[in-house]
């Protein structure tokens, strides 16, 4: 009888600490990226990439920071200059430059071809009382890179 105790409340605390790895684990979440195509030369008036990542935090928690680095074929092609949460549909929308990417070499050599985007990234969250706690994230998806004219 008491072996059978201390083997559930030691499966019950493994449990516990599962959940709780769970709130710091990375997210791999398919990701939107809007726009989805990349025109090299455009002079259009939209200034930044935009990713959406589908990303629910804890109860209680704000994102206080946010740190995010964007992928072309696992190339570093870009760092987040600004993120904001929609709490209402528990969405993260981080912003790349739209100019840095058109000028960026590596996008260049890939124009005309459709590549894997991926972010990675985390937000810092805290809580009323003070708590803080970390959340990674990390999504890929398809974007197509064009340059007419090559």
């Amino acid at each position: 009888m008491n072996k059978n105790r201390i083997y559930l409340t030691a499966c019950s605390l493994l449990l516990c600490l599962l959940f709780l790895a769970g709130q710091t684990s990375a997210l791999a979440e398919s990701i939107t990226i809007a726009p989805y195509r990349i025109i090299l030369n455009a002079k259009g008036q939209y200034e930044d990439l935009q990713v959406v990542v589908r990303m629910p935090i804890p109860a209680g928690y704000q994102v206080t920071d946010t740190v995010a680095t964007l992928y072309f074929n696992g190339i570093e092609v870009s760092q987040a200059f600004a993120a904001v949460y929609c709490y209402i549909d528990e969405n993260l929308l981080v912003s790349f430059d739209r100019t840095e990417l058109q000028a960026n070499p590596d996008v260049v050599s890939m124009a005309n071809s459709v590549i894997q985007a991926e972010i990675v990234g985390y937000v810092g969250l805290t809580n009323a009382d003070g708590d803080e706690i970390q959340q990674n994230f990390s999504g890929t998806a398809p974007v197509e890179i064009l340059k007419p004219g090559k």
